[in-house]
């Protein structure tokens, strides 16, 4: 096929907020289902179109996100999705993408991402369309617009994650549309070569840290413009320690200008898109489609780069386009804000804050559980009290603390009260089998992709060994968030992953299949066991093929000591010898082979023995035992027959 270049691909980050809707107010919660939006079913459309083999898709570490403003009206999802992308410049690691989650279905609205491309967007949750809309937004955000394509070429859901809410088929048929086609329901949609293409080589899977991801405080700039009126409201200013830099784009593409000047002296001119999916889209109007119909109403929140430092900015201009009019000036004024009498008790926040220049003052309040990580818990704050949920909050630790961020516009006033560490495990971690569902079938000898998610409030992402998958016929299966298997013995089995976080807190989830019996030529026979096993309770096995030329067999140890040395002897006589506690059977050996077990004190050389013959050749495993009376372990031994 030619050269091919080998790139390292990230794990986008994409951070989900649930919405408790209640327009105008009042009323109960109001927030979406969990089994609509949670891993393994919100982000299904997302796990079958996009070329990356994981990602990481959790629930923001912080509660709810309260919405009372209608999102069905003009604008009105611009306005949460602006709101969410400010909230997200609070967090602290940054995730790459915010989503908002809305419950049920909402006449004449869909969904909406802030800018394309960007890093905000929300959606509602109808079933018949939530995952496709998702997936679609997060194509704008990526930076794709519309397009009325056809897939035009069959297309595979590997694993097979429309089957759930779906039940739609592994394959694709060639007139399904593209997911960039706009106002489709998710039985509608699959994903042509180009889109596929772009997103693998877009800059979000880059695996080099994120642009002006950087200590040091930044200045925040948000707000909200209407590209028919050209009206421009800042919503939100302040200042923040860390985060990350926004993406700027070129000035003679910007739809306004941000200027940064310390007296007359410009410090930074940065260019800023403000139009949404729905700028771009003006056959959605009316159609109930994801945009809502065409609002003219756009959205940023920008914070700035480290190197313009706030205590020097003296006045903001915000400008429409590069040499446009000035829509906007904000100047600091002479004193900051004073805040204290900070108090925080279970779920309720309140603060003391005034300005001698008679600003009005908006207020931010963010939890750090540990010194270093930050969500924010409200945003926007008019007043002097918020309320939380403090039951989704992670654990405190020691350095833990609430901050209250009090602005008048240039000034911002920190003021932090520390929260006692709890001690103990904290909450438990979350994990969500994703690959296989309940009920599919396999043919034995099929690979079957064991897929997980794996989220702990404390500890973050878990990988690797803290993710492990078992069987109930067949014992452990392997680690790792996406594994495969190919060798599960015929049967019903119940496939089982569990997540273990740092303070041995466990969460598993489970599902069942059937794997039904075929027939494998040359691809099934094992050769004679000896016996001669012990110390210990390891098995040897030598499997594939029937050692005639051309096959070949896998040489495969288990039941050993975890993350032992093994070694594997070859020998070409059978001499039973004492040695080690046990006995000993190719002695002498004519090749030694030596290996690590796994996590569950297995390893397996693929392939190791190759057919053609005619010869007879002893296999045996010793590994590293503490546990054994000589501190070795002898497995049973193999005879092996190669055929010509």
């Amino acid at each position: 096929v030619g050269p091919l270049e080998f790139v390292c691909k990230a794990v986008p980050q994409c951070t989900f907020v649930p919405i408790d809707y209640r327009p105008g107010g009042g009323g109960p919660p109001n927030p979406p289902a969990w089994d609509l939006i949670r891993p393994g079913v919100g982000d299904n459309f997302i796990q079958a179109i996009y070329p990356v083999p994981d990602w990481e898709y959790n629930r923001i570490d912080a509660p709810a996100k309260l919405w009372t403003s209608s999102v069905a009206s003009s604008g009105g999802g611009v306005q949460l999705a602006q709101e969410l992308a400010n909230d997200m410049l609070l967090m602290d690691p940054v995730p790459d993408f915010i989503y908002g989650w809305i419950p049920g279905a909402l006449p004449g609205y869909n969904g909406v991402a802030l800018s394309v491309p960007g890093v905000a967007a929300v959606g509602n949750t109808e079933p018949i369309r939530h995952q496709r809309t998702f997936a679609h937004e997060v194509g704008h955000l990526f930076g794709l617009f519309h397009n009325t394509s056809q897939i035009g070429t069959a297309g595979l859901d590997v694993e097979h994650h429309l089957n759930i809410t779906e039940s739609l088929p592994m394959l694709q048929p060639t007139n399904k549309n593209d997911i960039m086609v706009a106002g489709l329901l998710t039985n509608q949609a699959f994903v042509r070569p180009a889109s596929y293409n772009f997103f693998a080589g877009n800059s979000a899977l880059d695996c080099a840290a994120p642009d002006g991801a950087d200590d040091g405080e930044r200045l925040i700039v948000s707000g909200l413009f209407d590209h028919a009126t050209h009206a421009l409201t800042l919503t939100d200013t302040l200042v923040v320690d860390g985060g990350r830099q926004s993406k700027f784009v070129p000035l003679e593409e910007a739809d306004v200008v941000l200027q940064a000047f310390d007296g007359e002296t410009a410090l930074a001119q940065l260019g800023i898109s403000t139009r949404s999916s729905a700028d771009s889209c003006p056959e959605c109007g009316g159609n109930a489609d994801e945009e809502g119909g065409g609002t003219t109403l756009g959205g940023f929140a920008a914070a700035l780069p480290t190197s313009v430092q706030p205590d020097e900015v003296e006045r903001i201009e915000i400008s429409l386009g590069a040499g446009g009019p000035v829509l906007l000036t904000l100047d600091r004024s002479e004193h900051a804000p004073v805040a204290g009498s900070f108090t925080v008790g279970t779920g309720t926040a309140s603060w003391e804050a005034s300005d001698a220049d008679g600003d009005a003052l908006t207020a931010y309040v963010r939890y750090s559980p540990d010194g270093e990580r930050l969500v924010p818990l409200a945003s926007g704050v008019l007043g002097t009290q918020a309320q939380f949920d403090a039951t989704s909050l992670a654990a405190p630790e020691p350095g833990g603390y609430f901050e209250l961020l009090v602005s008048d516009g240039l000034h911002t006033t920190a003021v932090r009260t520390a929260v006692a560490a709890e001690g103990g495990g904290g909450n438990p971690p979350m994990v969500g089998l994703l690959s296989p569902d309940t009920g599919f079938t396999f043919p034995e000898g099929a690979t079957v992709i064991l897929h997980s998610s794996g989220w702990d409030i404390e500890d973050r992402s878990l990988t690797g060994a803290s993710i492990t998958w078992s069987s109930d016929l067949d014992g452990a299966l392997g680690t790792g968030r996406v594994t495969a298997v190919a060798d599960l013995s015929v049967g019903t089995h119940t496939i089982t992953v569990t997540a273990t976080d740092s303070s041995s807190s466990t969460a598993s989830d489970s599902v069942t299949i059937e794997v039904t019996a075929r027939e494998l030529p040359g691809l099934g026979t094992c050769q004679t066991d000896l016996g001669f096993g012990g110390p210990g309770s390891s098995v040897l096995e030598v499997c594939g093929g029937d050692l005639s030329t051309g096959t070949t067999a896998d040489v495969s140890l288990s039941g050993a000591a975890p993350s032992a040395a093994a070694f594997f002897m070859v020998g070409f006589t059978q001499n039973p010898t004492s040695l080690l506690g046990g006995t000993i059977i190719p002695v002498p050996p004519a090749v030694v082979v030596s290996a690590t077990t796994d996590a569950g004190g297995s390893v397996t050389l693929p392939s190791a023995v190759t057919g053609g013959g005619a010869t007879t050749i002893y296999m045996q495993a010793a590994y590293l035992d503490a546990g054994q009376p000589q501190g070795v372990g002898i497995s049973n031994a193999v005879q092996v027959d190669l055929l010509p």
